[in-house]
């Protein structure tokens, strides 16, 4: 189970647009963008303050809330055995029992007041927490870096420097020297292949690591541009025909697994063979300018202006469509955006889904919907095939929090979470997590 944001095809019961709300608990308040996680009938949600609450996945009766002392920070959790592992903005690692929330353990990693670097995301699996934090270059090298802890323990595996200063992790930096290169988003999730016992992780290289040791196994530098999405790993068969690039080597129909990043800021999706990490195809929804080897330059409008996107949510991918669903903000502002399909096999966009505002998160269900919010507040279900939306619930404040799908005694649900809004109304949700279905009770 992933601590943060990366959403993936899960149950085929909401097919239809017949869905309404079924409960709702009011958040601490505080900056919100934690995901629910489900395991047994259990939800269990990170909110703002630090506070982690257990709550009936069916009816949202509250079965227990963290009760240690909090501070503004806000959790990315993870289920093991019977923890519920979770991390703080202040460079910790800690473990709740699950049925009842007491603290099993708590790991200092980087001392807050020294370190700079903000811990905040990571994956549960293998029998390991893999942790990322996004830095600043006014911090230091020692600051940016990525860990690995016995996921029963806590304890520290192992720590890598996530920049080449210290050259673990080959040339995926290339020359930039570090007081100079923009390294903020090591903040996004991690993405394991169990059968290659392979980590990856995306900034402005896709980075694949040893689960065991943390040694860098290959690295595949992207771009002089930060933002990278989250890895998707797929395993598919590929059949590129209108890319920008292409690898001659692709045997068209063939199976490959692969692992496919999109870099935010140019709007190019690049994609790796998981294992050896040898280039197969680029695709670039922007305009921008790709060699005959892969690489990019980003397309200038004028001489003043170069062709930008934004991407810092998560998007989805659905085996049935063999497409990933992307959120875009137009040119990192603060309004507007779109939600493209783009395919896998071919990686020609299938289809595109302007949005007034920026859209957030986003999750595909084997019933054939997208679901996805945006910072207006509104919360739409699309079609996976066609884009087109079939369903709008607003509710008036920000939807940063990544939806989820679960079913409990064979009813799904989709849930999702608000922002706070300084004066809530009852026609502006703050801070709430709110649960939807479809059909009977």
């Amino acid at each position: 189970a992933n601590l943060l944001r990366i959403s993936t095809c899960t149950g085929g019961f909401l097919a239809g647009t017949n869905l309404r709300e079924v409960w709702s608990r009011r958040l601490p308040e505080g900056r919100g963008q934690g995901t629910p996680l489900v395991y047994s009938g259990v939800m269990f949600m990170p909110g703002p303050a630090g506070m982690i609450q257990a709550v009936n996945a069916a009816s949202g009766d509250l079965l227990w809330a963290d009760p240690r002392e909090h501070t503004d920070e806000y959790w990315n959790i993870a289920i093991h055995g019977d923890l519920i592992i979770g991390t703080g903005m202040n460079d910790h690692i800690f473990a709740l029992n699950a049925a009842t929330g007491e603290e099993v353990w708590n790991m200092e990693i980087l001392d807050d007041a020294m370190n700079r670097a903000n811990q905040t995301s990571g994956a549960a699996v293998g029998g390991k927490v893999y942790l990322s934090r996004s830095c600043d270059p006014s911090d230091r090298p020692e600051d940016c870096i990525i860990t690995a802890h016995d996921a029963a323990t806590g304890e520290e595996q192992w720590r890598r420097v996530a920049i080449s200063v210290s050259s673990e992790l080959g040339d995926s930096w290339g020359d930039v020297r570090f007081q100079d290169d923009v390294h903020g988003l090591w903040k996004m999730s991690p993405s394991y292949d169990p059968a290659l016992n392979l980590v990856y992780f995306g900034t402005n290289s896709t980075v694949a690591l040893h689960g065991d040791t943390g040694e860098s196994v290959w690295s595949g530098r992207l771009s002089d541009y930060w933002d990278i999405y989250p890895p998707l790993l797929i395993d598919t068969v590929l059949a590129p025909e209108s890319m920008a690039w292409s690898n001659p080597g692709i045997d068209r129909g063939e199976v490959r697994r692969i692992v496919t990043s999109i870099l935010g800021r140019t709007g190019v999706v690049y994609t790796r063979d998981r294992e050896t990490g040898d280039p197969l195809w680029v695709w670039a929804t922007e305009p921008q300018n790709v060699d005959e080897n892969g690489g990019v330059t980003v397309n200038s409008t004028s001489e003043s202006q170069e062709m930008f996107t934004c991407r810092q949510e998560a998007g989805a991918y659905s085996p049935r469509t063999s497409a990933i669903y992307v959120p875009f903000r137009n040119g990192c502002a603060e309004t507007g955006g779109t939600i493209e399909a783009i395919s896998v096999v071919t990686g020609e966009t299938l289809w595109e889904q302007e949005q007034n505002a920026v859209p957030k998160s986003l999750i595909a269900t084997g019933g054939g919907l997208v679901f996805g919010g945006d910072e207006d507040g509104r919360f739409r279900a699309f079609d996976h095939e066609t884009g087109r939306m079939l369903w709008e619930f607003n509710f008036g404040s920000p939807v940063l929090g990544s939806p989820i799908t679960y079913a409990v005694d064979g009813q799904q649900y989709v849930a999702v979470s608000t922002e706070y809004v300084p004066d809530p109304t009852p026609d502006r949700r703050s801070n709430t997590l709110v649960v939807f279905t479809a059909g009977p009770l």
